[in-house]
């Protein structure tokens, strides 16, 4: 049964270069003390987050994640794994070479950099330098480009653009002959 996500802070630091807010679900990313860019997520993606930031640097198991993002229903641990794949995109963060968030293997999740609380009040003036990219949460290009490292993406790929190539290249061999008789 889905239970409610209780929300560490409306605004929260990770780290020195990513302020999150909660309420607006952005992402900004900060280099001195300007915003260069700011991601949109989406509501589960924050909850992810919020989640995760929650848990104090403690592995959040997959089930918990599933079973208090989703609930009860289908297709949890897949969003949950696509879910995950895009907080690292909006985060700046990689599978690989983990900074933010670490996929402990067969367990869960563990975020890497301490939340910290910020105070409206005493929230720091950050600048929005001007004409600062708005990044939405999925680019199509960048997450194919990404999913390219995937061996069996890869492969259906591959043989696609074998098929199409092939595909083309008979179509301009039948064209070819029917335009000379």
């Amino acid at each position: 049964m889905k239970t409610s996500v209780p929300k560490l802070s409306d605004t929260f630091a990770l780290g020195e270069n990513l302020i999150v807010n909660a309420d607006t679900h952005e992402i900004n990313h900060i280099r001195n003390d300007m915003v260069y860019a700011i991601y949109k997520i989406e509501p589960k993606m924050m909850e992810v987050l919020s989640l995760l930031a929650q848990a104090e640097g403690q592995v959040v198991p997959k089930q918990q994640l599933v079973e208090q993002v989703w609930g009860a229903y289908g297709g949890g641990e897949d969003a949950l794994t696509q879910t995950i794949s895009k907080l690292r995109k909006a985060l700046g963060d990689s599978a690989k070479q983990s900074r933010i968030i670490k996929t402990i293997p067969k367990k869960g999740y563990r975020l890497l950099l301490q939340p910290q609380n910020i105070d409206p009040a005493q929230q720091p003036k950050i600048e929005y330098r001007q004409n600062t990219p708005y990044q939405p949460n999925s680019n199509a290009f960048i997450n194919f480009l990404d999913r390219l490292s995937e061996p069996r993406f890869l492969l259906a790929f591959l043989l696609v653009s074998a098929v199409v190539i092939t595909t083309l290249g008979i179509l301009s061999y039948l064209m070819f002959w029917m335009a000379v008789l």
